[in-house]
């Protein structure tokens, strides 16, 4: 007689078979119902519907694979080109002036550590196509790349197989500057306890808070020797900006190829690549055959064991590997965690009930890379707002699975992931299962669309958004008459509060020209010119109060019901940057022009609060990180309501 475990395995198969008909029941519902509406303008993409595209390809592109048409599966409204082809792209991060640089790290399994990896950059050409050149050279396996400001300097971190180092970026710029080992001695194929083996030595990591997490990733499959190493393999480690204070943050990580943080918090997320060939843990019969399967590597569970986590990584977790393996059997939700037999079978090594569980699963040996964070785009309101990962594809696997971008939407109840959808697919052909690309990497750019990288086929991708972009709420309407310019000053009323003696405070009419503090509702934190020294294209933010130039704009009427702001301190004004694009775009200060993007729209709202609209489109000026306060950079969004997009003017002398 067979025991509890077989049935339960035996319902589980039958689940597994009414579950994949459910599914495919459900596709064909989803594309009848994106068919019925597509032609309707406020319908919002459906997560997951999709249409297949041609790719568009530069005529200087065209060599293989793209010497024929190749094709995509994308969400209804989007296209998708080749917008560049470097080989080997791995990770990628937009400069803070529109250009893209793309990490080459090499064959990532050679053994010889003076491997001549590089960046190259990518720059978009007045005339249409873009310019390639080489930013830097002679690096050993160059991988993740982040840029970071502190103290007023703009810093290019980038991660070597053995190292972290920086350099200091300037707008325009086109090589690497000169470059500070940060962090040193990391674990890789040279080190000497290691032989020249190391599985896993690309590095990834993410900055946050002024703190950096960096991923070392295991030497091995699973292995003990990587939990007892120094540092500590398989986990990640917490440094301060320039490298010191390091300590172990969080470990059971078996290979965190994508770290990032998610906006408007300081969570750290992360997926990982989870093991192989791991060993049946349960005392039964899991094949049918009559025998004890317990401890065996079998194809069949191999093929779904174990997931591939997506988790919140939180200061002190640890999350399994190589003793505990996340079990998918009832969902890929806050799975439970078996016993790895082979490393911990008696559990005596760690106890897999007293870990935090990993928040979501993704299809084991799918083998994620990248994680990037998608807001503010001009996409449909359903993907404003989500995780974006590259499943680079399976190798040991029976059917071959991954070889797509994938996409969480964010649930904010929650602040975790919501169910993954598939964003961008094709490079597998299910029924041949053949393959030509395997993506890696996914970042959107400041106008919404996003970069994805192919290391396989050399090629970087845009995903552009092509559809109307539709509001994710209905526009702020003004409580009281429009603002007409005026040259009567604004006088103080009974209920102002000024924070000086001298300042006056406008009770929510017309705005008068003159020199004012702009100081968002929700916070108290004042508008800011944060590179004082650049004037040009600096970003503006969110600081507290300390009364500087850089704090005072010169708001003038221009009679059209329009305003000119102008930071005090230099005479530039106020302008979009992107002003096409409408959402998440950042603020910038430029010298005047007379273009709509430097011109606002100043609409009175109940207790002498104001929205600031773009006069180029219907967005209104919001901090768009709305919980970090200071620093967080201010960007033009749909209007929506909220307190982060409304303002106090404050006049001073």
């Amino acid at each position: 007689m067979r025991s509890q475990r077989t049935a339960h395995h035996q319902r589980w198969l039958k689940r597994g078979l009414i579950f994949s008909a459910l599914l495919a029941l459900l596709a064909l519902l989803s594309q009848h119902t994106w068919q019925a509406s597509a032609n309707e303008s406020t319908q919002a993409t459906p997560p997951g519907a999709s249409v297949r595209v041609k790719v568009e390809v530069p005529p200087d592109m065209r060599s293989a694979p793209f010497d024929v048409d190749r094709y995509l599966n994308v969400p209804p409204n989007f296209s998708v080109a080749v917008y560049a082809r470097v080989s080997g792209a791995r990770f990628m991060a937009v400069t803070p002036d529109g250009n893209l640089l793309v990490s080459q790290p090499g064959d990532i399994n050679s053994s010889d550590p003076n491997q001549n990896g590089r960046i190259t950059l990518v720059r978009p050409q007045a005339g249409g196509g873009v310019a390639v050149s080489e930013f830097a050279s002679g690096m050993r396996k160059p991988h993740d790349m982040v840029f970071t400001t502190i103290g007023g300097t703009t810093y290019l971190y980038v991660s070597e197989s053995h190292q972290v180092v920086r350099a200091v970026y300037t707008p325009g710029q086109t090589t690497i500057g000169q470059r500070e080992v940060i962090i040193g001695n990391l674990p890789d194929n040279s080190s000497g306890e290691l032989k020249g083996r190391y599985g896993h030595a690309l590095k990834n990591f993410a900055i946050s808070g002024g703190k950096l997490y960096l991923s070392i990733a295991s030497s091995c499959n699973a292995c003990v020797e990587d939990t007892v190493s120094d540092p500590v393999r398989g986990a990640i480690y917490e440094y301060n900006m320039d490298g010191t204070g390091k300590r172990l943050f969080a470990q059971g990580l078996r290979n965190a190829e994508g770290l990032a943080v998610v906006p408007n918090s300081n969570d750290l997320w992360a997926v990982v690549n989870n093991r192989d060939n791991i060993g049946y843990p349960y005392q039964n019969d899991f094949d049918g055959d009559g025998s004890n399967d317990y401890g065996k590597v079998m194809q069949a569970y191999v093929d779904n064991h174990p997931p591939e986590p997506f988790t919140r990584v939180a200061d002190g977790g640890n999350y399994g590997w190589p003793f505990c393996k996340p079990n998918p059997d009832n969902g890929l939700d806050n799975m439970p965690y078996d016993r790895d037999v082979q490393l911990n079978a008696d559990g005596s090594k760690l106890d897999c009930n007293a870990i935090p569980r990993i928040n979501k699963g993704i299809q084991a040996h799918s083998a994620p890379l990248g994680l990037s964070f998608w807001t503010g785009s001009d996409a449909p309101a359903a993907y404003r707002n989500g995780a974006v990962t590259g499943l680079h594809g399976s190798w040991n696997r029976s059917t071959k699975t991954g070889y797509k971008f994938i996409f969480f939407p964010w649930d904010t109840a929650t602040n975790g992931p919501g169910p993954q959808v598939d964003l961008v697919t094709g490079w597998l052909d299910d029924a041949t299962q053949g393959v030509w690309g395997r993506p890696v990497d996914a970042v959107p750019d400041a106008q919404g669309n996003l970069f994805l990288s192919d290391d396989s086929s050399g090629t970087i991708y845009k995903l552009t958004y092509t559809g109307t972009p539709q509001p994710t709420a209905t526009p702020v309407q003004p409580t009281a008459t429009p603002v007409q310019p005026t040259a009567t000053p604004v006088q103080p009323t009974a209920t102002s509060v000024p924070p000086t003696p001298t300042a006056t405070q406008p009770a929510g009419g017309p705005i008068a020209n003159g020199t004012y503090k702009v100081t968002v509702v929700n916070s108290g934190k004042v508008l800011d010119v944060s590179g004082q020294s650049q004037d040009d294209g600096a970003l503006v933010q969110q600081w507290e109060d300390v009364g500087g130039l850089n704090q005072q704009w010169q708001v003038e009427a221009l009679g059209d019901g329009t305003y000119r702001f102008t930071a005090k301190h230099s005479g530039k004004v106020l302008d979009v940057k992107y002003a096409g694009t409408g959402d998440g775009t950042p603020i910038w200060q430029w010298p005047w022009n007379g273009s709509c993007a430097q011109r606002w729209r100043i609409e009175p709202l109940s207790g002498g609060a104001y929205t600031i609209r773009s006069a180029c489109s219907t967005k209104v000026l919001d901090v768009q990180y709305s919980r970090l306060d200071n620093g967080a950079p201010v960007q033009l969004w749909e209007a929506n309501g909220t307190a982060t997009q409304q303002w106090r003017f404050t006049q001073v002398p």
